[in-house]
This record gives structure tokens, sequence and C-alpha cells, in this order.
């Protein structure tokens, strides 16, 4: 399900942000502001329509995306015809330790369920001297005290009946919505009676990915670019 939901949302992700080109400049800065030195090949796991991919072709890299959404390979095609983009599950991808700089960002290491497997995918990819960025939104504390924040898209709305909705627009969510939602599984109760939400993704904290890193072999702090998403900069 959770691939259909990103294909989904696929046609209308960039619509929700700024325009690409402003979306990109952003990133470039967060890139900048982690003191990178940019050269040699990346690849952005989780690409989605590739913004972050851009942004570091922006900054010298020979850059690559990779996302299990075919959907959302061809519309990062069509916006950054300069970067090369590969539909392909990020998991199968072979250690071959040739990447300057290997990013997820966004939220995509919340969507595996096995945070040192993926950290060894991680490892295997990264050259070296290269460096690694693993964002996360901390949930934990934004549910905590989490009036005014939104329940990233997509998510999958569970009916009564059994049958599900795939839901592509943000929505924002309430203080008491928040306080009622689960820091283990994102679930949070709709409008519409005895039925629920679900968040495509697993809340993993700060110190569980820095943890899996750790136990693969890698090592870095977190930063704080900005102020919603902290970033694991990694080395081996």
């Amino acid at each position: 399900m959770m691939k259909e939901a990103f294909s989904a949302w696929a046609p209308t992700i960039d619509r929700l942000r700024p325009s690409p080109d402003v979306s990109v400049a952003e990133k470039v800065s967060v890139l900048r502001a982690l003191e990178l030195e940019p050269g040699g090949p990346s690849i952005d796991l989780g690409c989605a329509v590739g913004m972050w991919t851009a942004a570091a072709a922006r900054l010298g890299y020979v850059a690559e995306g990779v996302d299990f959404s075919p959907e959302m390979v061809a519309r990062a095609e069509e916006l950054f015809p300069d970067s090369t983009f590969l539909e392909g599950d990020v998991m199968a991808l072979e250690p071959c330790g040739k990447y300057q700089l290997v990013t997820a960002m966004g939220n995509h290491v919340t969507y595996h369920a096995d945070l040192i497997a993926f950290m060894q995918v991680v490892r295997g990819l990264l050259a070296p001297d290269g460096v690694a960025l693993i964002a996360l939104q901390d949930f934990a504390p934004r549910l905590a005290h989490g009036a005014g924040n939104y329940l990233p898209a997509p998510f999958i709305v569970n009916h009564p009946d059994g049958t599900e909705t795939i839901v592509v627009e943000r929505r924002r969510f309430t203080d008491p919505e928040a306080r009622a939602m689960s820091v283990e599984f994102h679930m949070l109760p709709s409008e519409a009676p005895a039925a629920s939400i679900r968040y495509t993704g697993w809340a993993w904290t700060l110190k569980d990915v820095k943890a899996a890193a750790e136990e693969v072999g890698l090592s870095g702090a977190w930063c704080h670019p900005v102020k919603y998403m902290p970033v694991l900069k990694l080395t081996r």
C-alpha cells in the first residue's frame, strides 16, 4: 500500500511546496550549512521528485536519486533533466562504496522497519572519505506539544468496513489529536466516526537512528541546519 500511496502523491508533491527552484535553493542552503566538500558522485535515497538530488547537483556533485515509485522518478526527470534518477528499492542497492555523499532526507528513514539493515545499505554505498546525511523530523516532542503541526502526506485512512483510502494532501491536526497519537506508530482519529488515519511509517527517535548508525560502524552527530529537521552527519 505504501508504494501506491507515494505513486498517488507524485503528481502533486511539488505543488505542496514553493516552486521547484525555490525549494531546491532552500535545500542548497541546508547542505551548505552542513559544511560539505562538494565533488564526486552523490546518491539520494528515496528521492521522490528529486529536490535534494537537484540540490546536491547545484553544489557540484554528480547527483543520482533513487525511488521505488515510477511516478516519482518520472516527475523527477521532468523537473530536473540534468540529474540521473533510477527506479528501484533502496534496500537492494549494491554496496559499491563509491559515493562521496549519501542522503536520506525528509523522513525517508521512517519508512524502514529495520534501521540497522538500512544503515548497512548506507555504509555500503559510502566512499571511505564520504559523508552520509540522514534527516529525521523527531515526532516524539512534536506529538507531546504538537498544536499546529501537520501529519505528513501521504497517509492512509482505515475505514470501519475494512477499506482503505489514500490521502495525498497534508492534514493539519489539532492539539488534542496530536496528544492522542501513538509515539510508537502514528495513529490519529479522523473526523469520520470509528475511522483512523495511519501514517505510512515508523516513529523512530533521534536516539534510535544514531544507535543504528553506530551499530554498523558509522559515527557522527546530529546537526540542526533548520529548526524542524535535525540531520545526522555521518562518516565511516
